[in-house]
């Protein structure tokens, strides 16, 4: 929400409450003057006296009306503006999955189009890389499979492109970062997750690996580093607390997108996933000053 939305908000409430102040001042200083009238009860004749104590009693009793309208208005107020605090927050997380949902299908799309075998993951901000067309059966290095390293290289490219509006970056400048994410926008982490099938790792492998979450760990090193050999600046790019975005994670054989029980299977188990999470601030506070650097 913008400083002037804001303003604009909080000067509508308060002049619902400077109206009902305005009017209970006036009516106190009524309730005064018939008070002062009563204390010069032998002036008037008691017939008069009496209407003037009565009209008294009863504005008495609409101040304490409007004393209590004016609590329960500011109440509402208060609770208006959290629900719209929480809507506000709501609607930029919905904007930020949204996002995340088309740089991966994006990601996705592009490159299919360079005949890389990617898809999207078991979850929708997970785009899927066939390991097949990156490693060896039981190794870890990208030499092991032909084409590989080309393939990670583009993969790099196409990261640069998805990310780079997304992220505090040295090289987007202002007016461009204004109109790529006009939402402000921003990815939390990239990572770079290396999966293996359930086949247990009998021996040492050639890179040492001695199980499953070794070698996954290596694989995801090893695409990380030459993601960032290829592109060296992607380690510049850092989420909204500077942190570095791109990231690498492994869990061996403990996700599986399919059962293990065919070589098809056990083929699309052996994979690299590239998993974005977008950041979404702890609070409407913490959004409109994270908003306001950037304004």
């Amino acid at each position: 929400m913008s400083r002037i939305q804001r303003e604009s908000s909080g000067d509508y409430f308060a002049s619902m409450t400077d109206l009902l102040v305005g009017v209970l001042f006036i009516l106190i200083i009524m309730v005064a003057y018939l008070a002062f009238q009563i204390n010069t009860e032998d002036r008037v004749p008691k017939s008069q006296f009496e209407a003037i104590k009565k009209e008294r009693d009863a504005l008495v009793v609409e101040v304490e009306a409007l004393f209590k309208e004016i609590e329960r208005l500011q109440s509402e107020i208060d609770r208006l503006l959290r629900a719209k605090k929480i809507n506000d927050l709501e609607k930029y997380m919905a904007l930020g999955q949204a996002k995340r949902d088309q740089i991966v299908l994006s990601t996705v799309r592009e490159l299919r189009a360079l005949n890389i075998d990617a898809r999207v993951g078991r979850a929708n901000n997970v785009v899927t890389i066939s390991g097949g067309n990156l490693f060896a059966s039981g190794r870890s290095d990208l030499s092991s499979q032909d084409g590989a390293m080309e393939r990670v290289n583009a993969l790099a490219q196409v990261l640069l492109e998805r990310i780079q509006c997304h992220t505090i970056s040295p090289f987007v400048e202002t007016d461009e970062f204004m109109l790529c994410n006009p939402d402000f926008l921003f990815i939390e982490a990239v990572f770079i997750e290396g999966h293996t099938d359930n086949r247990k790792v009998l021996a040492r492998l050639a890179d040492g690996s001695r199980n499953n979450l070794e070698l996954s760990a290596r694989r995801a090193t090893n695409t990380y580093e030459q993601m960032v050999l290829q592109i060296p600046k992607l380690v510049d790019f850092s989420n909204p607390n500077y942190e570095q975005v791109l990231s690498v994670a492994a869990y061996g054989e403990q996700r599986p997108m399919v059962e293990n029980i065919s070589a098809e299977g056990r083929e699309m188990n052996r994979r690299i996933d590239i998993r974005f999470d977008m950041f979404v601030p702890n609070s409407q506070d913490a959004l409109e000053q994270f908003v306001e650097q950037f304004q």
